[in-house]
């Protein structure tokens, strides 16, 4: 594996993001909601996306433009299936932390582009981790810092990324925030 990787320059976003100033987007999360019926009405519209989302390709030929995965479960557990997906979905722009941080052990990171295979459409980002227990004004990164906060979960990432990006309004669908593990989950 290379260890050539892009890292993102948050305040030169615009190369990515010039002709999609303005308008809208859809944030897709991954919870019990989320159906493939929703997805194809979203087709005409930008769209990011994140973690397992591939495991709904094979019912719709919906594709979101862009993805991201920040869970340190996740990253690692689904590592063969992310980079599979990037390099089959060639016109994807994906973001990745730079490291991924334990929200239960600060001091232990994994550098991401260990785990992800370096192309041209993944990128990889500073992160800010914020895990709730001081308090906080803004669980989003201020205009002009190097930097994405990550503030235990994935969709507020995404957000970030599509107001960086200069979206004007978004929706959310799939973003199920109270959604539990069934039982017979392994």
């Amino acid at each position: 594996m290379s260890n050539a990787f892009t890292k993102l320059d948050l305040n030169q976003i615009s190369i990515l993001s010039a002709e999609r100033r303005g308008e809208d987007c859809i944030i897709v999360g991954n919870g019990p909601s989320l159906t493939s019926t929703a997805l194809s009405r979203c087709k005409n519209l930008d769209s990011f996306s994140s973690n397992g989302i591939h495991l709904m390709f094979p019912k719709t030929d919906w594709r979101p433009n862009y993805y991201s995965c920040v869970d340190t479960a996740v990253l690692p557990d689904s590592r063969h299936r992310i980079n599979r997906m990037i390099s089959e979905q060639e016109s994807l722009k994906c973001f990745f932390p730079l490291s991924l941080v334990p929200h239960s052990d600060a001091i232990t990171s994994t550098h991401v582009p260990d785990y992800i295979n370096p192309t041209t459409n993944s990128w990889f980002f500073e992160t800010e981790t914020y895990c709730g227990e001081e308090p906080k004004l803004n669980v989003f990164s201020a205009p002009g810092t190097h930097s994405i906060t990550e503030a235990m979960t994935v969709t507020i990432v995404l957000l970030q990324l599509a107001v960086k990006f200069g979206y004007r309004r978004l929706f959310l669908i799939g973003c199920d925030t109270e959604y539990i593990i069934p039982k017979n989950t392994v």
